[in-house]
């Protein structure tokens, strides 16, 4: 993984707001809410884009060829102290169930670690059974739930 390029950044904001209010209208918001939703989230998390402090956003590579993104940010309101966060993770489609998204995720906790972070963790949304399926099998327990998606942790100490 690497830190993305200001293009790169570019292309990852233009796509993920509206990914992000896409699965938010599967998760039962109208498309309004939807957009309202992810455009507040995304400008509050990142007012300084890719430079934004404490967020950092990575291009996943394999053999010099781009197979997806990961989006990370610190927290200090964990519940065991401080912990990072998964914001977004993808595998581009070409590169799909070919274990890239769990070497992305052991890369963002080898990363959390190099922060003093305690734990990880992300929501995932309930219809995308195969990030769950890969984040129980990585050791990501469950903690809470809302309509539509599930707070996971792991304890990296």
């Amino acid at each position: 993984m690497r830190p993305m390029t200001e293009e790169e950044w570019l292309a990852f904001a233009e796509h993920t707001v509206p990914a992000f209010a896409h699965e938010l209208v599967k998760a039962g918001m109208t498309p309004q809410q939807a957009r309202k939703r992810a455009d507040e989230s995304f400008a509050q998390l990142m007012p300084d884009g890719r430079l934004t402090a404490g967020q950092h956003v990575f291009v996943a590579e394999a053999d010099g060829q781009r197979v997806g993104h990961l989006w990370l940010g610190e927290r200090d309101d964990g519940p065991g102290g401080p912990e990072l966060w998964v914001y977004d993770i993808e595998t581009d489609d070409a590169f799909r169930r070919r274990g890239f998204g769990r070497e992305m995720m052991r890369l963002a906790e080898e990363h959390a670690r190099g922060l003093g972070d305690t734990a990880i963790a992300l929501n995932v949304f309930d219809t995308n059974l195969a990030a769950r399926r890969l984040y129980e099998s990585l050791g990501y327990a469950v903690t809470g739930r809302r309509p539509g998606s599930t707070h996971m942790i792991k304890n990296l100490t």
